[in-house]
């Protein structure tokens, strides 16, 4: 009897201690399973995250540079650009006198077929008929014309196609004597910033001649 007694108590001792052992084992396991989970949950919503964000910008980027270089701005580049070589024709206008001074206005016209601007003194050369050239110095204006009194810098004259603008060449009609001026055959013009030249037929007395910039209209005047 007290030999089955110790054998029943030996059992039980046992089937604790096997109770035990699995619940040990289970609870490390559990744990590492969460941690591992949680770990992969985290990387995989980071990922998207990180990449996303570049994408977003790159685009804002590339629309904001798109619509710049078609806006206004742009098109006001275009309208303003300089008359090219060729682009402008040069021919004579009124001529005009006053109180012992005598003048004509030069007329340059845009012949291409979009806008462009000039702006600055055109060149200028009186031809006299043995083919000497005398040089026309450049002043602001003068008694006949040229740009205001209040002006500040030389007016940027924009011109459509086939529009004109003009500069106004004046000079003495006579010597400080009263004798007669040099005569010319021929004046030679060059637009402003060009390399072209244009031989116009004109014969022409004058006395210290001067040519003043490019304005608006076809007077030579600034108004």
């Amino acid at each position: 009897m007290g030999a089955r007694r110790a054998l029943g108590r030996c059992l039980a001792a046992a089937g604790a201690a096997l109770a035990v052992a699995a619940c040990g084992s289970g609870h490390p396991t559990t744990s590492a399973g969460t941690t591992t989970a949680g770990t992969t949950t985290a990387g995989t919503q980071a990922s998207p995250t990180s990449t996303t964000t570049p994408s977003a910008s790159a685009t804002t980027s590339v629309s904001t540079t798109a619509t710049g270089a078609s806006g206004p701005a742009a098109r006001a580049r275009t309208a303003s650009a300089a008359c090219a070589a060729g682009q402008v024709s040069v021919s004579l206008g009124q001529g005009t006198a006053g109180l012992g001074h005598a003048g004509f206005t030069l007329l340059f016209t845009n012949t291409g077929t979009a806008p462009c601007a000039l702006t600055g003194y055109p060149g200028a050369a009186l031809v006299a008929a043995g083919g000497r050239q005398l040089q026309v110095r450049r002043t602001p204006n003068g008694y006949l014309g040229g740009l205001s009194a209040t002006a500040k810098a030389n007016p940027v004259v924009r011109l459509a196609p086939r529009q004109a603008a003009s500069a106004l060449l004046e000079g003495l009609d006579s010597t400080s004597s009263g004798g007669p001026c040099p005569a010319y055959d021929a004046l030679l013009v060059t637009p402003p910033n060009s390399t072209v030249t244009s031989r116009l037929a004109r014969t022409v007395s004058i006395c210290r001649p001067q040519v003043h910039p490019v304005v608006p209209g076809s007077t030579g005047e600034q108004r």
